[in-house]
């Protein structure tokens, strides 16, 4: 059943990309930031630099903001982190076409559906259970609206392979170790793809430890050490490349920006604007690029903590807002690309290009399928949440403690929130490379319900 899976889902995969992707016309498929990543991987390729050499791919930078913006030639990226553009600026020695990026992404989908496959094995002994979250997982609706240049589904492949690794490893299955490298390699690179994949992995190690520390487990105690080691050598070396480029100890310059916009800029513009003008301002005064961008990131955040500290109650509000958005909002719903699939391309592309959650065809097809897309979102959030609900009135804290269930969800759930607060706007593509742990969840809360499954 699995092959078949796989293969319908990569035949449905498909009929997205040919429907969406054109060469010239939209040579960054379906996605988001697309342009800004292939700018660095072709700046890794041709200059091997992780660099900017245009201010109009720096996303804070609106291209109305650049009259009379005089840059440098090269600008260090520190914005960024350099998993998703070294590894696209690898395969553009292979063919450099956008093409490539669009096999990345089914090499992706195809390692998320066999880990997710395999993750089912070790969570669903119950057949009916283990079907339907393989069927959830192959079809999900990110996977079909994510698939353009963008760090999304090559996240959600090294997410659901380091779970599935270092699970393995610390269950002193065959080749514990064998599995720790590779759930090391995995997990390094998640972390250098997207920053917020860091609260995952790393809480994930340190409940592991935890666990191993109290149940006095030598095995599980030394291969969470090793990994954690990992994790700290090569973030400290990232960190300290951009030390050297910012005078701050940093992973990224990102956190203001985002933050701000997230909480206090209410759309696009308005947060731009002020970005630039507090760069501009801080620019003038002597610093570097990538010292401007640093001092602009601090004061961006200094002016969000500011608001909440006189008004705590807009922090909950605006908490409880970005997990509605992470489940719920989609910059490309999957009714608006079913809808506009057998359109002329130059429709297809005017909704892709308007970035908007809504096409205007409003018939009874698109009105049918987005109550249906809508009720699949709210499921999956009430499902995902109410999960320890359903858990701790069927089963004792104890055994629910012990297992490996307990285990996933914490850092599943530290994941979702955090991300939900500081970029919740970004709907669920923030949402994806967590989609395979969060789609376990969804399924043990129905067989907890119908005791399908012991712990």
């Amino acid at each position: 059943m699995n092959p078949f899976l796989l293969l319908s889902g990569l035949f449905s995969l498909t009929l997205f990309v040919i429907s969406y992707f054109h060469p010239s016309l939209n040579p960054t498929g379906l996605g988001s930031d697309g342009n800004e990543y292939w700018h660095l991987a072709a700046n890794l390729f041709r200059h091997h630099t992780f660099a900017y050499t245009s201010p109009k791919y720096f996303i804070p930078f609106h291209p109305d903001l650049l009259v009379g913006f005089t840059e440098p030639s090269v600008m260090p990226c520190t914005f960024r982190l350099p998993g998703y553009p070294y590894i696209l600026s690898l395969l553009l020695h292979i063919w450099h076409s956008p093409y490539i990026a669009i096999i990345l992404n089914y090499l992706a989908y195809a390692g998320i559906c066999i880990y997710g496959f395999l993750l089912s094995n070790m969570f669903f002994p119950n057949r009916l259970l283990n079907r339907l979250y393989n069927f959830f997982l192959v079809f999900s609706p990110l996977y079909f609206v994510r698939w353009g240049i963008g760090s999304e589904l090559l996240a959600g492949f090294l997410i659901t392979g380091f779970t599935y690794h270092f699970l393995k490893s610390i269950a002193n299955s065959p080749k514990a170790y064998t599995h720790l490298f590779i759930a090391s390699l995995w997990g390094f690179l998640a972390n250098f793809t997207r920053g917020n994949l860091i609260i995952y992995t790393v809480s994930f190690i340190l409940i592991a430890l935890s666990a191993g520390i109290l149940r006095k487990e030598k095995g599980v105690l030394t291969k969470s050490m090793i990994i954690l080691c990992v994790f700290f050598f090569s973030s400290g070396a990232w960190m300290y490349r951009n030390y050297k480029l910012t005078d701050q100890w940093t992973i990224s310059t990102q956190g203001g920006y985002v933050l701000h916009r997230v909480n206090l800029g209410h759309d696009y513009t308005t947060s731009n604007t002020l970005y630039f003008n507090l760069f501009i301002k801080t620019l003038q005064t002597g610093k570097t690029f990538n010292q401007t961008e640093a001092i602009v990131d601090q004061e961006l955040k200094n002016i969000v903590l500011a608001a909440y500290k006189k008004n705590p109650m807009e922090f909950f509000k605006k908490t409880l807002d970005g997990i509605r958005t992470f489940f719920l909002f989609s910059y490309y719903d999957i009714s608006d690309a079913i809808t506009l699939m057998p359109k002329p391309l130059t429709q297809r592309l005017e909704f892709v290009r308007s970035s908007s959650s809504e096409c205007k065809n409003n018939g009874r097809l698109k009105q049918g399928l987005f109550q249906i897309s809508r009720c699949y979102k709210w499921v999956i959030l009430i499902s995902f949440f109410s999960f320890p609900v359903i858990l701790l009135s069927k089963w004792p804290l104890k055994n629910i403690i012990r297992s490996p269930i307990f285990l996933l969800y914490l850092p599943t759930l530290l994941s979702v929130i955090i991300t939900a607060i500081f970029t919740g706007a970004a709907g669920d593509r923030m949402r994806l490379p967590f989609n395979a742990p969060i789609l376990i969840f969804v399924v043990l809360s129905w067989g907890c319900s119908f005791k399908k499954i012991n712990i």
